[in-house]
């Protein structure tokens, strides 16, 4: 594994447990828990998004300036569409306040750097990541989506802590809209 890039992240985000890869000096993956019973009321909703958003952006260091997030997986059938989308908006909204550079890195592109197949299931992501960043404890699938983030970034950036990915991998970050330097 090369140098870590300074500063950059990943973000798998969610209600029950948001995926986030941070590299630093070293790098490292966590979980940000969501909490409490499911809110029903319009007040309890927007008080669950804006506290758990607050949880996420505690989980980066204050030094991040660069936030690879997954972008939203139209496909869900597990419901609540509405709300995951407006946890998402918020977390992204947040970060650009904060002056931090936001890309939106969707579910295939991911799982093709990853896996080198953009229909890979979650479970075979996890695997890859688990083979190729065997210095990193990766406990789960959230935890492995934001590492593949993290390292999409920092090759972006051009500062790489994965071994040099393959022409399909990237092939995939092709198929990231970066933003313009």
């Amino acid at each position: 594994m090369g140098t870590p890039v300074t500063r950059a992240a990943g973000l798998d985000v969610s209600f029950t447990r948001t995926g986030v890869a941070v590299a630093c000096d070293t790098v490292t993956v966590r979980d940000v828990r969501g909490s409490g019973p499911t809110p029903i009321t319009l007040t309890e909703r927007a008080l669950r998004l804006s506290t758990l958003t607050g949880r996420i952006l505690e989980a980066l260091p204050d030094d991040v300036t660069h936030v690879a997030i997954e972008g939203p997986a139209f496909d869900q059938v597990t419901g609540k569409a509405h709300e995951r989308g407006g946890l998402w908006w918020t977390v992204v909204r947040a970060l650009l306040f904060r002056g931090i550079d936001v890309v939106e890195i969707g579910p295939t592109v991911l799982k093709k750097y990853a896996t080198e197949r953009g229909n890979a299931g979650k479970d075979e992501v996890l695997a890859a990541v688990v083979r190729r960043f065997p210095d990193v404890d990766v406990a789960n699938n959230d935890q492995a989506d934001a590492l593949v983030l993290a390292a999409m970034l920092a090759r972006h950036l051009g500062q790489p802590f994965d071994l040099e990915p393959s022409q399909k991998r990237r092939d995939a970050l092709d198929g990231v809209l970066w933003w313009k330097p």
